[in-house]
C-alpha cells in the first residue's frame, strides 16, 4: 500500500463536524502522517528523524499550493508515510516565519533501519481550478540508528507556475529545496520534543540531494533552477 493521500474533501468533512468557530477560522492539521509499521513499540529500539518542512511565501517561486507533501518509507516496504505542510483553509500552524518562508519542525520516532524519501506531491485549489501533482518515484536514502537523532534539514516547498487558457499564471506543481538550518531548527525541535535533546545527533548528507525534484540549497542557489524544472514564475 502506498502512502496515504488524505483527500481534502475528507478534511473538509472533519471541519464541518467541528465547531462553527473552528470552521470560520479554518482547520489546523499536523505536519506528520505517521506509518504504524515504522513506529517503535514501547521499550523497543528507536531512533529519531528531525527537521522542518515549510513553504516559500514570497519571491518568484512563491508556493500557492494548498498542500505540499514528501513521502518516505522503509526501504523494501510497500507502506509509506508523509511529511506535509498545508496553507489556506486547511493549514499547518507554523513554528517559524521569516520574510520569505514559514514552516514547522518535526520529530519522529522510527524503528531503526534504512529509509528513503521517494515521492513528492502537491495539491492546489483556488475555487475554480483544482490540480494534483504526483511525482515519479525516486530514492534519497537515509539511515535511522538506535538511540540517535538524524537531522534531515529544512524541506522548503517552492511553487512552479503555468498559464491557464486565458494566459493567467496559475500554480502548477512545485519542487523542494533542502537546506541545513540546524541553528534555527534544533532549539525549536528540542523545546517542543524534549525526548530528542539527549541522544547524539548527526546531520544528513546535504550534498546528496540533487535535481530535478529535491535540490540541495547549494545547487538551487547556484543554478537558480536553470534547467527549467521550476516552471515560469507568476
Amino acid at each position: 500500500m502506498n502512502s496515504r493521500f488524505v483527500s481534502p474533501y475528507s478534511l473538509l468533512l472533519a471541519c464541518l463536524l467541528s465547531t462553527n468557530a473552528l470552521l470560520l477560522q479554518g482547520c489546523t492539521i499536523n505536519a506528520v502522517l505517521p506509518q504504524e509499521a515504522f513506529t517503535p513499540e514501547p521499550g523497543a529500539p528507536a531512533g529519531y528523524l528531525v527537521g522542518s518542512i515549510g513553504v516559500q511565501t514570497e519571491g518568484e517561486y512563491v508556493s500557492r499550493n494548498d498542500f505540499s507533501y514528501i513521502d518516505y518509507r522503509q526501504i523494501g516496504s510497500e507502506d509509506g508515510a508523509t511529511l506535509r505542510f498545508a496553507q489556506g483553509m486547511f493549514r499547518t500552524e507554523p513554528d517559524y516565519e521569516t520574510e520569505q518562508t514559514k514552516g514547522v519542525v518535526f520529530a519522529l520516532p522510527l524503528t531503526p533501519g534504512e529509509y528513503e524519501l521517494y515521492r513528492i506531491r502537491f495539491y492546489y485549489n483556488n475555487g475554480s481550478v483544482e490540480k494534483t501533482h504526483v511525482s515519479d518515484e525516486f530514492s534519497i536514502p537515509f539511515e535511522i540508528r538506535p538511540d540517535e537523532v538524524l537531522y534531515l534539514g529544512e524541506l522548503l516547498s517552492y511553487g512552479a507556475w503555468g498559464k491557464n487558457i486565458f494566459g493567467i499564471a496559475v500554480a502548477d506543481g512545485g519542487f523542494f529545496v533542502l537546506r541545513d538550518q540546524r541553528t534555527r531548527d534544533l532549539p525549536l525541535i528540542e523545546s517542543r520534543h524534549s525526548e530528542v535533546a539527549g541522544p547524539p545527533m548527526r546531520a544528513a548528507d546535504f550534498a546528496a540531494y540533487a535535481p530535478p525534484l529535491i535540490f540541495s540549497g547549494e545547487a538551487f542557489d547556484a543554478e537558480t533552477v536553470a534547467d527549467g524544472t521550476a516552471g515560469d514564475p507568476p
